[in-house]
Protein backbone atom coordinates (compact mmCIF):
# COMPACT_ATOMS: atom_id res chain seq x y z
CA UNK A 1 0.00 0.00 0.00
CA UNK A 2 1.16 3.50 -0.89
CA UNK A 3 2.64 5.59 2.18
CA UNK A 4 0.85 8.52 1.50
CA UNK A 5 -2.63 6.71 1.18
CA UNK A 6 -5.38 8.01 3.36
CA UNK A 7 -6.93 5.25 5.06
CA UNK A 8 -10.01 4.96 7.32
CA UNK A 9 -8.93 5.74 10.91
CA UNK A 10 -6.66 9.36 9.31
CA UNK A 11 -10.19 10.39 8.14
CA UNK A 12 -12.36 9.14 11.50
CA UNK A 13 -9.49 10.71 14.06
CA UNK A 14 -10.09 14.21 11.92
CA UNK A 15 -13.37 13.62 12.40
CA UNK A 16 -13.79 13.05 15.48
CA UNK A 17 -11.33 16.06 16.53
CA UNK A 18 -13.42 18.10 15.05
CA UNK A 19 -16.50 16.89 16.66
CA UNK A 20 -15.09 17.00 19.66
CA UNK A 21 -13.86 20.66 19.62
CA UNK A 22 -17.58 21.79 18.54
CA UNK A 23 -18.93 20.35 21.32
CA UNK A 24 -16.78 22.13 24.19
CA UNK A 25 -16.42 25.15 22.43
CA UNK A 26 -19.95 25.36 21.98
CA UNK A 27 -20.97 25.83 25.00
CA UNK A 28 -17.76 27.61 26.14
CA UNK A 29 -18.42 30.27 23.80
CA UNK A 30 -22.12 30.41 24.80
CA UNK A 31 -21.03 30.77 28.66
CA UNK A 32 -18.66 33.91 27.67
CA UNK A 33 -21.33 35.54 24.99
CA UNK A 34 -24.41 34.71 27.77
CA UNK A 35 -23.11 35.75 30.88
CA UNK A 36 -20.64 38.03 30.16
CA UNK A 37 -18.71 37.86 32.95
CA UNK A 38 -15.47 36.61 32.16
CA UNK A 39 -13.08 38.58 30.39
CA UNK A 40 -10.93 36.08 28.33
CA UNK A 41 -6.77 36.77 28.57
CA UNK A 42 -4.31 34.66 26.72
CA UNK A 43 -1.41 34.17 28.83
CA UNK A 44 1.54 31.87 28.22
CA UNK A 45 1.42 28.12 30.08
CA UNK A 46 2.39 28.52 33.82
CA UNK A 47 1.98 32.03 33.84
CA UNK A 48 2.30 33.38 37.41
CA UNK A 49 -1.10 34.70 38.57
CA UNK A 50 -1.61 37.25 41.09
CA UNK A 51 -4.68 38.89 43.32
CA UNK A 52 -4.37 42.43 44.82
CA UNK A 53 -6.14 44.17 47.76
CA UNK A 54 -6.11 48.14 48.05
CA UNK A 55 -6.21 49.76 51.42
CA UNK A 56 -5.95 53.07 52.61
CA UNK A 57 -7.73 55.93 54.58
CA UNK A 58 -9.03 59.52 53.40
CA UNK A 59 -7.18 62.05 55.17
CA UNK A 60 -10.05 64.96 56.47
CA UNK A 61 -10.65 67.54 53.57
CA UNK A 62 -11.15 70.33 56.13
CA UNK A 63 -7.88 72.34 55.82
CA UNK A 64 -7.45 75.72 57.70
CA UNK A 65 -6.35 78.76 54.72
CA UNK A 66 -2.66 78.52 54.11
CA UNK A 67 -2.94 74.86 56.11
CA UNK A 68 -1.01 71.98 54.64
CA UNK A 69 -3.22 69.51 53.01
CA UNK A 70 -2.90 66.18 54.71
CA UNK A 71 -1.95 63.33 52.19
CA UNK A 72 -4.16 60.16 51.64
CA UNK A 73 -2.32 57.49 51.18
CA UNK A 74 -3.52 53.84 49.20
CA UNK A 75 -1.48 50.76 48.74
CA UNK A 76 -1.84 48.05 46.27
CA UNK A 77 -0.15 44.52 47.14
CA UNK A 78 0.09 41.58 45.64
CA UNK A 79 0.31 38.10 45.87
CA UNK A 80 0.79 34.96 43.65
CA UNK A 81 -1.54 32.47 43.71
CA UNK A 82 -1.72 30.07 40.96
CA UNK A 83 -0.13 29.45 37.84
CA UNK A 84 -1.72 28.92 34.57
CA UNK A 85 -0.71 24.88 34.16
CA UNK A 86 -2.55 22.87 31.02
CA UNK A 87 -4.77 20.31 32.50
CA UNK A 88 -4.38 16.75 30.51
CA UNK A 89 -6.76 13.78 29.87
CA UNK A 90 -7.05 10.39 27.74
CA UNK A 91 -9.68 8.20 26.92
CA UNK A 92 -8.74 4.70 25.19
CA UNK A 93 -11.18 2.70 23.48
CA UNK A 94 -10.49 -0.85 22.09
CA UNK A 95 -10.61 -2.50 18.85
CA UNK A 96 -13.21 -4.87 20.85
CA UNK A 97 -15.35 -2.05 21.46
CA UNK A 98 -15.71 -0.37 18.71
CA UNK A 99 -16.13 -3.68 16.82
CA UNK A 100 -18.69 -4.70 19.17
CA UNK A 101 -21.03 -1.65 18.10
CA UNK A 102 -20.17 1.22 16.48
CA UNK A 103 -17.44 3.82 16.00
CA UNK A 104 -19.58 6.32 16.84
CA UNK A 105 -21.21 4.68 20.28
CA UNK A 106 -17.39 3.67 21.19
CA UNK A 107 -16.10 6.45 20.18
CA UNK A 108 -17.85 9.84 20.18
CA UNK A 109 -21.26 8.62 22.32
CA UNK A 110 -18.06 8.23 25.05
CA UNK A 111 -16.40 11.52 23.69
CA UNK A 112 -19.68 13.29 24.67
CA UNK A 113 -19.62 11.96 28.76
CA UNK A 114 -15.57 13.07 28.50
CA UNK A 115 -16.36 16.71 27.43
CA UNK A 116 -19.01 16.98 30.88
CA UNK A 117 -17.06 15.65 32.76
CA UNK A 118 -13.91 17.69 31.67
CA UNK A 119 -16.91 20.86 32.12
CA UNK A 120 -17.94 19.99 35.31
CA UNK A 121 -14.12 19.72 36.37
CA UNK A 122 -14.25 23.75 35.42
CA UNK A 123 -17.09 24.66 37.19
CA UNK A 124 -16.07 23.03 40.25
CA UNK A 125 -12.81 25.12 39.56
CA UNK A 126 -14.39 28.69 39.56
CA UNK A 127 -16.71 27.75 42.10
CA UNK A 128 -14.12 26.68 44.50
CA UNK A 129 -11.71 29.81 43.24
CA UNK A 130 -14.81 32.25 44.24
CA UNK A 131 -15.34 30.62 47.19
CA UNK A 132 -12.21 32.43 48.55
CA UNK A 133 -13.58 36.06 48.50
CA UNK A 134 -12.75 37.52 51.48
CA UNK A 135 -15.45 40.68 50.78
CA UNK A 136 -17.40 42.41 53.54
CA UNK A 137 -20.12 44.69 54.61
CA UNK A 138 -20.09 48.28 55.26
CA UNK A 139 -19.15 47.43 58.51
CA UNK A 140 -16.61 45.08 57.85
CA UNK A 141 -18.61 42.14 58.73
CA UNK A 142 -19.96 38.94 56.80
CA UNK A 143 -23.06 39.81 55.15
CA UNK A 144 -26.38 37.18 55.90
CA UNK A 145 -30.09 37.62 55.74
CA UNK A 146 -32.88 35.58 57.33
CA UNK A 147 -34.25 34.53 54.17
CA UNK A 148 -33.21 34.56 49.97
CA UNK A 149 -35.13 37.54 49.36
CA UNK A 150 -33.65 38.99 52.82
CA UNK A 151 -30.22 37.97 51.61
CA UNK A 152 -30.71 39.48 48.00
CA UNK A 153 -31.64 42.45 49.74
CA UNK A 154 -28.89 43.19 51.94
CA UNK A 155 -26.19 42.41 49.25
CA UNK A 156 -27.99 44.90 47.30
CA UNK A 157 -27.65 47.46 49.95
CA UNK A 158 -24.25 46.83 50.44
CA UNK A 159 -23.29 46.73 46.84
CA UNK A 160 -25.09 50.15 46.19
CA UNK A 161 -23.24 51.68 48.55
CA UNK A 162 -19.71 49.88 48.05
CA UNK A 163 -19.45 51.14 44.70
CA UNK A 164 -21.73 53.84 44.27
CA UNK A 165 -19.09 56.35 42.78
CA UNK A 166 -17.86 53.15 40.02
CA UNK A 167 -19.77 51.64 37.32
CA UNK A 168 -19.08 48.16 38.70
CA UNK A 169 -22.28 45.37 37.67
CA UNK A 170 -22.32 42.84 40.28
CA UNK A 171 -23.29 39.23 39.48
CA UNK A 172 -24.78 36.75 41.62
CA UNK A 173 -24.25 32.76 41.76
CA UNK A 174 -26.32 30.66 44.00
CA UNK A 175 -27.45 27.23 44.32
CA UNK A 176 -31.00 26.40 42.73
CA UNK A 177 -31.89 24.37 45.56
CA UNK A 178 -32.19 28.25 47.30
CA UNK A 179 -34.48 29.31 45.34
CA UNK A 180 -36.78 25.98 44.26
CA UNK A 181 -39.83 27.83 46.29
CA UNK A 182 -39.67 31.38 44.13
CA UNK A 183 -39.00 29.23 40.91
CA UNK A 184 -41.96 27.48 41.20
CA UNK A 185 -44.46 30.67 41.28
CA UNK A 186 -42.74 33.31 39.63
CA UNK A 187 -42.44 33.75 35.67
CA UNK A 188 -39.04 34.30 34.49
CA UNK A 189 -37.09 33.79 31.53
CA UNK A 190 -33.99 31.06 31.93
CA UNK A 191 -30.63 30.76 30.03
CA UNK A 192 -28.34 27.35 30.04
CA UNK A 193 -25.21 27.15 29.20
CA UNK A 194 -21.97 25.02 30.21
CA UNK A 195 -24.18 22.92 32.97
CA UNK A 196 -25.36 26.89 34.26
CA UNK A 197 -28.69 28.59 34.76
CA UNK A 198 -28.91 32.06 34.13
CA UNK A 199 -31.17 34.55 34.75
CA UNK A 200 -31.37 38.35 34.19
CA UNK A 201 -32.20 40.91 36.92
CA UNK A 202 -33.15 38.00 39.29
CA UNK A 203 -36.17 39.36 41.69
CA UNK A 204 -35.39 42.93 40.47
CA UNK A 205 -31.77 42.76 41.62
CA UNK A 206 -28.95 41.19 39.26
CA UNK A 207 -28.02 38.84 36.67
CA UNK A 208 -27.70 35.45 38.31
CA UNK A 209 -25.96 32.20 37.58
CA UNK A 210 -27.46 29.34 39.38
CA UNK A 211 -24.79 26.55 40.01
CA UNK A 212 -25.06 22.81 41.85
CA UNK A 213 -21.58 23.59 42.72
CA UNK A 214 -22.11 26.48 44.79
CA UNK A 215 -23.06 25.44 48.22
CA UNK A 216 -26.81 25.51 49.22
CA UNK A 217 -27.16 28.61 51.83
CA UNK A 218 -24.30 30.18 50.38
CA UNK A 219 -24.70 33.59 47.57
CA UNK A 220 -21.68 34.68 45.95
CA UNK A 221 -21.62 38.48 44.36
CA UNK A 222 -18.67 40.53 42.82
CA UNK A 223 -18.91 43.02 39.77
CA UNK A 224 -18.19 41.16 36.78
CA UNK A 225 -15.20 43.83 36.02
CA UNK A 226 -13.72 42.07 38.38
CA UNK A 227 -13.61 38.75 36.82
CA UNK A 228 -10.92 37.32 34.17
CA UNK A 229 -10.74 33.88 32.39
CA UNK A 230 -6.97 33.60 31.92
CA UNK A 231 -6.02 30.94 29.16
CA UNK A 232 -3.15 29.54 27.42
CA UNK A 233 -3.50 28.56 23.66
CA UNK A 234 -3.72 24.99 22.78
CA UNK A 235 -2.91 26.17 19.34
CA UNK A 236 0.37 27.47 20.58
CA UNK A 237 1.56 24.20 22.44
CA UNK A 238 4.94 23.44 20.67
CA UNK A 239 5.42 20.06 19.23
CA UNK A 240 2.35 18.82 19.29
CA UNK A 241 -0.76 18.15 16.63
CA UNK A 242 -4.04 19.24 18.64
CA UNK A 243 -7.45 20.38 16.66
CA UNK A 244 -8.35 23.60 18.45
CA UNK A 245 -10.86 25.63 18.90
CA UNK A 246 -10.82 29.98 17.23
CA UNK A 247 -9.39 31.10 20.59
CA UNK A 248 -7.25 28.32 21.78
CA UNK A 249 -9.39 27.32 24.68
CA UNK A 250 -9.15 23.99 24.06
CA UNK A 251 -7.25 21.28 22.27
CA UNK A 252 -7.89 17.52 21.34
CA UNK A 253 -6.17 15.02 19.20
CA UNK A 254 -7.45 11.44 18.30
CA UNK A 255 -4.99 9.05 17.24
CA UNK A 256 -5.18 4.59 16.18
CA UNK A 257 -2.86 3.25 18.42
CA UNK A 258 -1.77 -0.01 16.83
CA UNK A 259 0.26 -1.78 19.78
CA UNK A 260 -2.30 -2.59 21.51
CA UNK A 261 -5.34 -1.78 18.81
CA UNK A 262 -6.98 1.14 20.68
CA UNK A 263 -8.31 4.36 19.67
CA UNK A 264 -6.88 7.49 21.93
CA UNK A 265 -8.53 10.44 22.79
CA UNK A 266 -6.72 13.32 24.14
CA UNK A 267 -8.02 16.78 25.47
CA UNK A 268 -5.83 19.52 27.15
CA UNK A 269 -6.54 22.80 28.30
CA UNK A 270 -5.34 25.98 29.95
CA UNK A 271 -8.14 27.79 31.86
CA UNK A 272 -7.95 29.38 35.29
CA UNK A 273 -10.97 31.85 36.30
CA UNK A 274 -9.09 34.43 38.36
CA UNK A 275 -9.81 38.17 39.94
CA UNK A 276 -8.58 40.91 40.19
CA UNK A 277 -9.46 41.89 43.87
CA UNK A 278 -10.80 39.11 46.65
CA UNK A 279 -11.54 41.32 48.54
CA UNK A 280 -14.38 42.24 45.98
CA UNK A 281 -15.61 38.81 46.30
CA UNK A 282 -18.76 38.83 48.82
CA UNK A 283 -19.85 35.44 49.96
CA UNK A 284 -23.06 35.65 51.78
CA UNK A 285 -25.16 33.57 54.06
CA UNK A 286 -28.90 32.48 54.05
CA UNK A 287 -29.02 32.35 58.02
CA UNK A 288 -32.72 31.30 58.79
CA UNK A 289 -34.21 32.66 62.69
CA UNK A 290 -35.50 30.01 64.26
Amino acid sequence: MAENTIKTADVAAKVADVEFVRAFNEDTRKLSELLGVFKPIKRAPNSALKYYETSGTLESGTVAEAETIPVSKYSRSGQNIASLDWGKWAKETTLEAISAGSYAEAVQETDKQFIKDIQKGIRKQLIDFLKTGTGKDTEGKAITGANLQATLATIWANMEVQFENTDANPINFMNPLDVGDYLATAPITTQTAFGMTYVEKFLGMYDTVFMSDVPKGTIITTPRENLKLYYADAAEAQGFNFYHDRLGYIGVHHDPTYTNMTFQTYAVTALKPFADYLDKIYLATITPTV
